[in-house]
């Protein structure tokens, strides 16, 4: 009886086999093409060749309309090369083919973002972390939205929900790589006094978060596509009193310093760690201050060349009331505490690599 079962059972899986190979056997040709033509189409982006790429996924297009992502892929490299209006085009393409996916949403996010239309970009990622609620990614992503909009405190607050989801330790510090440490913003967020220097200003997040607690504010920064950002955000906010330094601070000017360029746009470094760099600007704590009586604040995150700019600042030292320095060899954090020290600072580690040094018998915080 079993054996007669199963030679029905196969007979109908031969009939249904052939009834595939009859009718669907076209239909399977094209989609091996299709697929042919994405995977020349990755290779190609991947060997930079974009044009190349985009032929073949527009190839990929005319047998198969209706795949929405391939215009995802294609909005990506015209994002690559700045066409921003074609790349929203094609993404909106791919939404009208019903690929609704968080990833098309979050794709629109980075174009809108890279050409400074921050209100379409903030509608998007709302719609992306919407589809992923517990997507830690998405809420750090949304944190620097809203930072490099002006809104710190919506910016701190997707910084908390994104620690709060993360898995585990490892997530958490990447979280907490997300240039708003959240302890740090907690301390400084209280200074108030007369001039703040954001040395590694980034995109503007802590000059912007100071902005009411200090009378001037200067944000040093030396990369040009970080320079546009925070002078989006000064214009757009109205923060007449952050003057913008386009340059790097290190331990002695110079007009064509190397700029080691990081794919993060908060890893540029005076350090070489790679072959790519851009030649920039360099100035000196001391030439910085010279025109200032004194400096409340100076933040220091300069991806390993803290130990330069404070080498920069021996005659303005008296000059300055507290600094909060991001270390990057931790190793050096008892080297650290005994200069600071042996300047006349007292000195504080709130996380494990920020130092906070503050001159003694004088009070910053209010």
């Amino acid at each position: 009886m079993l054996k007669i079962i199963k030679t029905i059972k196969n007979k109908i899986l031969n009939t249904l086999q052939l009834f595939w190979e009859l009718t669907a056997g076209k239909h399977t040709k094209k989609y091996i093409r299709v697929k042919e033509h994405i995977a020349d189409g990755e290779a190609m982006n991947s060997a930079g060749n974009s044009d190349g790429a985009v032929e073949e996924f527009r190839a990929a297009l005319k047998l198969y309309p209706r795949k929405g992502q391939l215009h995802s892929k294609i909005a990506m490299i015209y994002g690559q090369e700045k066409k921003y209006s074609d790349a929203v085009n094609e993404l909106e393409k791919a939404l009208e083919a019903g690929y609704t996916h968080r990833d098309t949403y979050f794709t629109l996010t980075r174009i809108h973002r890279e050409s400074g239309n921050y209100q379409e970009a903030l509608k998007n990622i709302l719609i992306a972390s919407k589809k992923g609620p517990d997507d830690a990614y998405l809420h750090r992503e949304l944190g620097r939205l809203y930072t490099e909009s002006g809104r710190f405190e919506d910016a701190l607050a997707e910084l908390e929900k994104a620690r709060e989801i993360s898995p585990d330790e490892e997530e958490k510090a990447k979280v907490d790589t997300f240039g708003t440490e959240y302890p740090v913003a907690l301390l400084i967020g209280r200074i108030k006094g007369g001039l703040f220097i954001d040395v590694g200003a980034n995109f503007g997040f802590y000059c912007s978060l100071l902005y009411r607690n200090f009378e001037n504010l200067i944000a040093v920064e030396p990369h040009p596509d970080n320079i546009r950002i925070l002078e989006n955000i000064k214009r757009a906010n109205n923060y007449t009193r952050i003057k913008i330094c386009r340059a790097a601070l290190g331990s002695f000017e110079c007009e064509n310093s190397k700029l080691y360029i990081n794919e993060h746009p908060g890893g540029h470094s005076l350090i070489e760690n790679n072959n790519k760099y851009i030649l920039i600007k360099t100035l000196t704590l001391n030439s910085l201050l010279r025109e200032y009586p004194q400096a409340d604040l100076v933040k220091i995150d300069a991806e390993g060349a803290e130990w330069m700019i404070l080498d920069g600042a021996e005659d303005v030292m008296k000059k300055i009331n507290a600094f909060l320095v991001e270390l990057h060899d931790i190793t050096r954090k008892e080297e650290l505490t005994d200069w600071f020290r042996k300047k006349g600072y007292n000195t504080d580690w709130i996380t494990a690599n920020h130092i906070y040094a503050q001159r003694q018998l004088l009070s910053s915080v209010k």
